[in-house]
């Protein structure tokens, strides 16, 4: 069913994308053509705020989630879908809602873009939802699979996170007496070379008590494939976030080809990058902070997505926030485990673009392509290429959102297909959601 996928920054097995060094030049506008292929009305039939990026099959068909939509669970707004857009013979798409999530054990709040294996299997999280209530009633999240059947498709929850710890505790009791934890609020899975599931959460594992509340800041994790057909996933927390400063990991993980996980988190501070060591044998994962934001030139508040190139360097984007503008980075290995961070493009929060939602993706003649989820001509983010000139690199506005049927605020990582860019938008469209500012789109742009 499924043929070569083009993924952007979220990476199946461990991929990485051969990066370019970016330099600041200059910003120009081109005139490019944007087309909206689906607008989401919400409720009960059909999905509503898409927050992430998508997949593609070898024959066009694109599959994603959106946050909300699906039913009239969720306090009224749905729990969030999974869906797929198929190109029609003769032009126009197809929507297809593929799963409505309840919102109890099955999951809520699907946020991140999919991943699939080799027999069309997709899998993905939910930030709510599961067995365990978290405390607040909302859920600790689960892991999914959606598998293709006779009619239709099947969900299958993989693990549901929660907040007991290995000895039973409830981590959510005052004093907190925790010592093995879960983690919740997962955000995001990838493959490892050995078929296993690796992710990051942003909430739980170590805990501590800060006057009368708790803080608990999230962690990585392993799910091991099982042994025999229809048998169980084992869950293990390989990293517990020590540094609660630079909050919890957000988006899921990479890897390099020593099998090291690299993630960024974010938190009351500027954020960090990190990484994780696995074993030689028996024993513990090995956290190194690879880089600290510090909210000055160098960024802050890294958004979701890391990418290797060749060389091993590292590349990413922060969002900023207020007078703090959002950039592209660089982090490239030095000496004795040490990295250095080179902002390489840093948005001006204005007509050309401000917070960039991911990493910008990479296309066969070395331009990059991204989005913003504010700036613009409209304030309602941007489609941007990245393009070298002159030993520099150039910005071209490819289109600027308006905020009408043509999307608004988009959101995710761009999905590069034959030079056609796919992406979503969280608003705008043909109204409803949110005071008829529209339940979101899938867009495409041609530069």
């Amino acid at each position: 069913m499924f043929g070569t996928f083009h993924i952007a920054a979220k990476c199946i097995l461990g991929c990485g994308l051969a990066l370019a060094v970016l330099a600041l030049f200059g910003s120009a506008y081109a005139k490019s053509t944007e087309k909206v292929l689906y607008a989401f009305t919400g409720g009960a039939s059909d999905g509503a705020l898409p927050a992430a990026g998508m997949i593609a099959d070898g024959e066009g068909n694109l599959y994603g989630t959106t946050s909300e939509g699906g039913g009239t669970g969720c306090g009224g707004v749905g729990c969030g879908t999974v869906f797929e857009l198929s190109p029609l013979q003769g032009g126009g798409w197809n929507e297809s809602v593929l799963y409505k999530f309840l919102g109890g054990t099955d999951g809520a709040d699907p946020d991140v873009t999919l991943i699939v294996d080799g027999a069309g299997n997709l899998y993905g999280t939910t930030s709510l939802g599961g067995s365990d209530n978290c405390g607040a009633g909302s859920g600790c999240g689960i892991v999914f699979e959606i598998s293709p059947q006779k009619r239709g498709w099947k969900e299958k929850v993989l693990y549901s996170f929660t907040t007991k710890s290995r000895d039973d505790r409830d981590v959510t009791v005052q004093p907190p007496q925790i010592t093995k934890p879960d983690v919740w609020a997962p955000n995001g899975v990838v493959f490892g070379s050995d078929g296993n599931l690796y992710g990051f959460a942003f909430l739980g594992g170590r805990c501590e008590q800060n006057g009368h509340l708790i803080a608990c800041y999230g962690g990585g994790f392993e799910l091991k494939k099982p042994s025999r057909p229809r048998g169980a996933w084992n869950e293990k927390v390989i990293y517990r976030v020590k540094d609660l400063a630079n909050g919890g990991p957000e988006g899921p993980p990479i890897f390099d080809a020593s099998g090291n996980l690299y993630g960024v988190t974010v938190g009351a501070n500027y954020g960090s990058v990190f990484a994780l060591q696995p074993p030689a044998a028996k024993g513990a994962w090995t956290e190194s902070s690879l880089y600290t934001f510090q909210g000055g030139s160098d960024g802050g508040y890294p958004a979701p997505g890391l990418v290797f190139d060749a060389s091993g360097n590292l590349y990413g984007a922060t969002t900023g926030y207020n007078s703090l503008a959002g950039n592209v980075i660089e982090l490239t290995p030095a000496q004795n485990g040490a990295w250095n961070e080179t902002p390489l493009w840093t948005f001006t929060n204005s007509a050309e673009g401000s917070t960039p939602t991911a990493v910008p993706v990479l296309d066969a003649a070395g331009d990059f392509y991204g989005m913003t989820q504010a700036g613009g001509q409209n304030n309602l983010g941007v489609v941007y290429e990245l393009s070298p000139q002159n030993g520099g690199w150039n910005e071209t506005v490819l289109y600027s959102f308006a905020g009408g049927g043509d999307g608004a605020t988009p959101q995710g990582t761009l999905l590069d297909s034959n030079g056609v860019m796919y992406g979503t938008t969280s608003a705008g469209g043909n109204g409803g959601c949110f005071d008829n500012a529209g339940c979101g789109t899938v867009f495409e742009v041609v530069p």
